[in-house]
């Protein structure tokens, strides 16, 4: 008697099948999985068309594009993200060189099937735009305002000079909004100031970007305008508001718009008109908004101001631009600022705070003192902290070096926060070690063969503390602990930790696949 085939479907429940799926997904490999069997092609559709890129350059073919269009591809159905890029000029100079380089077809397919193809994908949800002012951005804006579903809008954009602007105010309902922009010109402002305005009752996250700017942009003249002479301008719903650029300006006018804000981020890089934005930080005090999180630079004493207005913050990041940058264009008052700003705002909030982090910052002001790891100590509920620790070349020469600075020590700190006492809930620390900029450290251009002993020697001084006095500490027995302490990059938190505490010897040890002592062993 034959015996029924069983498949893979008879033997793994489909919960199963989907996680492993899910953790492969490799679009080839989803593409090859169609062809197994229906079964498996009706479990792969949904991941294998969840994304469509609508690219006229390399990526799409006329042929793709008119069979989305037609309303007939698994595209159709399954897609909730698409990103438009790379649409051909339809006017200007570099139209007939476009013609020359992709051929004919590819801009009639263009004109004929890219706004039928966008109407056809009615399950989207959230949009990645590539805006060119020679494109056919017009028709492709309408086309996106059709979206029944559309919720999540990122607009990148170059040099947008030009005036027609009127199609933008066509896409509503928006809850997450991204304008990303090298130059903020008119047409730029006057197209966001729609968009804002359209979703004004959905809009939840408003992220606004700038690469680069000779003149200064007023938020102001972008968000939408006041209802009257009389009253104040309309509180937006916005939860989440992110600014970075090194010429916006944010006014006094600008923070009654922001009543409702709980998280901002707040990156003007350039420390020359920082000040120009104070206004907006008292008003924000003034309109008692309260904060849960903020991530701001540079800091100013108007900032410092704020945050002492009030209790509650959940998570305060202070990061700057780049350890070079910071080191070479160090501003007057720079540490005693930085000195105010933790002996006032942290214990503002101390009964809160989850996140605290300090990083790509001046080491000088920065670092770590007695007097902030005091502070920090206070905020029993820290979750994480990313803190700057002074490396100087003589301690990576010779790891007993003491230094006469206001800095502490390694064993210090590692015992100070993972006994357990003073931050029981703690559990990711990253260390990034600080000095100046050389070719190992903070500079663009660096040495491998100087970053390696650099490495190697910061990974030695962390090991080298004994914490065998702390082995039953509920932080480092915590199976969620994590210590990073590789470099002072930004560490990549799928990876896992680079360090990893070891019971049996007190000492923490380095991952192996992380260890830059590996092949210096006699020196270790």
């Amino acid at each position: 008697m034959e015996l029924h085939k069983r498949s893979i479907f008879d033997i793994l429940p489909l919960e199963l099948l989907e996680l492993i799926v899910k953790r492969n997904l490799w679009i080839r490999t989803l593409r090859e999985l169609r062809l197994v069997s229906r079964a498996m092609k009706d479990l792969v559709d949904p991941l294998t068309f969840s994304s469509t890129t609508l690219s006229f350059e390399y990526v799409i073919t006329p042929e793709q594009l008119r069979y989305i269009a037609s309303g007939t591809s698994p595209n159709t159905r399954w897609t909730k993200r698409l990103h438009i890029e790379d649409l051909l000029p339809i006017e200007g100079p570099e139209y007939l060189d476009e013609i020359d380089t992709f051929g004919p077809g590819r801009l009639a397919a263009q004109k004929a099937a890219l706004v039928p193809a966008i109407r056809a994908l009615k399950e989207v949800t959230q949009v990645e735009f590539d805006l060119n002012g020679d494109g056919p951005y017009i028709n492709v804006v309408t086309a996106l305002a059709g979206l029944p579903k559309l919720r999540i809008l990122r607009m990148n954009g170059g040099e947008f000079r030009r005036q027609k602007v009127a199609a933008f105010s066509r896409i509503s309902n928006l809850e997450d909004l991204h304008i990303n922009s090298v130059e903020w010109s008119s047409g730029t402002r006057k197209a966001a100031r729609r968009m804002i305005a359209a979703s004004l009752p959905t809009l939840r996250e408003l992220h606004l970007e700038q690469f680069r700017q000779n003149n200064l942009v007023e938020l102001s003249k972008i968000l939408p305008a006041e209802s009257s002479a009389e009253s104040l301008p309309p509180a937006l719903p916005l939860t989440k508001f992110c600014l970075y650029g090194e010429r916006f300006i944010a006014d006094s006018s600008c923070a009654h718009y922001f009543r409702n804000l709980t998280h901002l981020e707040m990156c003007n890089v350039g420390k020359a008109i920082a000040e120009k934005n104070a206004p907006f930080w008292d008003a924000l005090a003034e309109s008692n908004v309260r904060l849960h999180s903020l991530l701001a630079y540079p800091l100013t004493s108007s900032l410092t101001r704020y945050l002492t207005s009030y209790a509650g913050l959940f998570s305060l990041r202070v990061e700057g631009q780049a350890e070079s940058v910071e080191y070479y264009h160090r501003t007057e008052g720079e540490v005693s600022l930085a000195q105010s700003f933790v002996r006032s705002a942290i214990p503002h909030h101390r009964a809160t705070l989850q996140r605290l982090s300090f990083v790509t910052l001046d080491y000088r002001a920065w670092a770590l003192t007695e007097d902030t790891l005091n502070c920090i100590a206070t905020c029993k509920k820290l979750e994480r902290v990313d803190l700057i620790y002074h490396f100087p070349r003589e301690m990576q020469d010779d790891l007993s070096y003491a230094f006469g600075t206001p800095f502490i020590d390694m064993s210090h700190l590692l015992s100070r926060l993972l006994d357990g006492l003073n931050l029981p809930n703690l559990h990711t620390v990253i260390l990034s070690p600080a000095r100046e900029p050389d070719k190992a450290f903070g500079t663009c251009v660096r040495s491998f063969d100087d970053i390696i002993p650099f490495l190697a020697a910061w990974q030695r001084l962390v090991r080298q503390v004994d914490l065998t006095s702390l082995s039953h500490s509920q932080v480092l027995n915590n199976p969620r602990f994590r210590l990073y302490a590789a470099s002072g990059d930004d560490e990549d938190e799928d990876d896992g930790p680079d360090m990893v505490f070891d019971v049996n010897t007190g000492h923490f040890r380095p991952h192996p696949a992380q260890d830059w002592n590996r092949d210096r062993s006699s020196s270790s």
